[in-house]
């Protein structure tokens, strides 16, 4: 490694410790190509399909979900996923454009879901003692490698 890429690295690295785990984990998504093409809308509205499939995924581990939760989990965790990956599902004509017209109305109420999301997040992980922060953060930017599925 020459110094001009040692420094390059100490620079990069400097960099990634002055941003927040939120960011971090942006910008692993970001550099993975998951937000290329879309408006904050539409890369949104992709999160909730993901987070669906992600639901499932977590709730098919854990042993005492109920099998009625667990069936309608996995039929909609399937359909979230094939939208997720139908990208023509979410440009016009199939994107809706009152979608993008109500989007700065329903900004603050999608926030304060968001952190009710959160919440359920960080109260389920510190019950099993885990830190999920540095553990999204870890995940995230060891899947830059992978790219878009």
């Amino acid at each position: 490694m020459t110094h001009e890429t040692e420094y390059d690295a100490m620079l990069e690295r400097m960099e990634r410790e002055r941003m927040t785990p939120q960011r971090r984990v942006f910008a692993a998504v970001q550099a993975r190509g998951y937000t290329d093409g879309w408006t904050e809308a539409q890369f949104v509205a992709r999160q909730v399909s993901k987070l669906v499939e992600e639901l499932a995924e977590v709730a098919h581990e854990v042993p005492a979900v109920g099998a009625t939760i667990l069936s309608g989990l996995a039929y909609v965790a399937k359909v979230a996923r094939e939208e997720f990956d139908e990208k023509d599902a979410w440009t016009p004509p199939v994107w809706p454009a009152f979608a993008e017209r109500l989007w700065p109305d329903r900004r603050a109420a999608i926030a304060s879901e968001l952190a009710d999301m959160q919440v359920v997040l960080f109260a389920a992980a510190e019950r099993m003692g885990i830190d999920i922060v540095a553990l999204a953060v870890e995940k995230a930017e060891a899947d830059v490698e992978r790219g878009v599925r």
